[in-house]
Formats: structure tokens, sequence, C-alpha cells
């Protein structure tokens, strides 16, 4: 059956086509073919996404990275401490733009955060692409915490990179007790390279807490109902918010994307192609 289309949605076609060519009758495509677009937009419960390949979507003061923009709906945008923002690097990786984490260099998420863990067995999702050029022991390259409490690691959740290259997921919730935490030694990873990982807390009926790398499922594990309560500051690339020498992570962010749900298998296969298709991993 042939399919009809609309001026609008034919010049909207057009502008998005794929190699090759098509043929029109009267409006009507009778062949040829589309190149759809994915986005880390298309995927629902989006919370919060920077992009920082283009300068559409940062504020750069300096060479630094003073703003990356919330490209979400929400206007959750990343604010770079003075004097502690990330350097920003034009055509670093795939002709794409990235920011530089070489010291304590981080952003800080400033607005609605609560929104994002809080709640008794809540869920959540990081997609995030990155390269480690150097690893400080616990070195932050994701975490959400509460300023309720001065100490980094009670009620959290982060990502950060052990002295002998170790991908660590952690959790530690209301209870002081850890609910679970996934780890896995970086010697079946290059860390030289760039790459997309998502990471997925799940509740006791999705029952798992994962992380996959460039598309490939890493390391789980079960999950406990958890509470998250006064969960309202986070970073990009350092313990939380603050200074804190040791913590910081060293290396490079491309693009980050929270979700306020468990992912799909899916939903992570397609958001770690796109990120492969866009910064060439």
């Amino acid at each position: 059956m042939k399919k009809i289309f609309s001026l609008m949605t034919i010049l909207f076609i057009t502008a998005n086509l794929s190699a090759g060519t098509i043929t029109l009758e009267n409006g009507t495509l009778v062949n040829g073919s589309f190149e759809q677009i994915f986005l880390p937009s298309g995927v629902s419960d989006l919370k919060v996404w920077i992009d920082l390949s283009s300068s559409d979507y940062v504020n750069v003061v300096g060479g630094d990275v003073e703003t990356a923009y919330d490209r979400s709906i929400n206007g959750i945008n990343l604010v770079g401490p003075f004097g502690k923002r990330p350097d920003y690097l034009i055509a670093a990786q795939n002709g794409l733009n990235v920011q530089s984490h070489p010291t304590l260099r981080y952003l800080t998420i400033e607005s609605n955060v609560a929104g994002i863990l809080n709640g008794t067995d809540a869920e959540m999702s990081v997609f995030i692409v990155f390269k480690v050029d150097s690893t400080p022991i616990t070195g932050r390259l994701f975490q959400l915490g509460t300023t309720t409490n001065s100490n980094p690691d009670i009620k959290c959740f982060k990502i950060y990179m052990g002295s002998n290259g170790i991908y660590n997921i952690f959790c530690l919730d209301d209870s002081g007790t850890t609910p679970y935490t996934s780890a896995v030694s970086g010697g079946t990873i290059d860390f030289t390279d760039y790459h997309v990982m998502v990471v997925r807390k799940g509740n006791t009926v999705t029952n798992n807490f994962d992380f996959w790398v460039d598309g490939v499922q890493i390391d789980s594990s079960t999950v406990r109902t958890t509470t998250f309560t006064n969960m309202d500051k986070g970073a990009i690339g350092a313990q939380r918010w603050y200074d804190s020498s040791g913590g910081e992570f060293r290396g490079k962010v491309g693009e980050c994307a929270v979700y306020t749900k468990y992912l799909s298998d899916q939903e992570v296969i397609e958001l770690s192609n796109y990120a492969i298709d866009k910064w060439g991993l």
C-alpha cells in the first residue's frame, strides 16, 4: 500500500535522507529509503542530557566549560565552578568537541536533582561517553549525593574508576548499608579509547543492577528495596559537587544522559549504537 505524505512531511524527511534516491508521484512515495535519526531524547523518562559535541550546547568562557546546557525539556543545566571548570577541546574525537578533566575539574548538577533518585525503590539509568586518561583512587566519573551529609560516600550513587583500572558502580542508601555494588577489572577494556557506558539501577521488581560498555553487558548484581532522601546535588568529574583531591575523574567526557527508569535492553543497545556511530567508538 502506498503511503501519502503531506508537503510538510516531505520537506522534513528530505532533510534527513540516507544515501540514495526517491520517486514521488503526486505526493506519493513510490520507492526510496529514509534514515531514522535516533537521539537520547527519543527514550522516555529522560531527566537531563548534556552534549559537549557542539558549542551550540555549551557556554565556553576562556576555553573552559562554564555551563553545559540541558538538551532535555527539563532545563537542568550543569555548571562548572569558577577555577574548576573542565577544558573545552575542539574536534577531539571523531571531529566532535569534548570536555577535559586534566586535574580537579568538574560540572555540578545544581537544580532539580532530587527528582532523579529520591524515594523508595526508585529506578535510574545513566548513559555517558567518556575516556580515561589516568586513574586516581576512586576517581568519580559521575556521582549523586546529599548536602545533608558531609561524607560523599554516604547516601550516594557513584560511578568511579579505581587505582587498578576498576569500573565500580556503588550505592549506599539511607539505611547506611550498601544495597548493591558492581565492579569489573579494566583488563578487558582498553582505557586509552573512548567508550559508552550505560548503568542501570533497578528496583525489586526488575531486580537488577548492572552496567554495559560499548553495547555489551559487563557486570550485574541483584537488588533489594532502597530508600534515598534529600538527594539534592551531583557532579560529573568529582566527589559529588566539591573539591576533593583524589576523588576527581581524569579524562574526557563527550555526552551524558540520566533517565528516571530502568532502561530496557533494547534502549541500552539503541543508545550504545547511537554513541558508537556518532563518536566513532
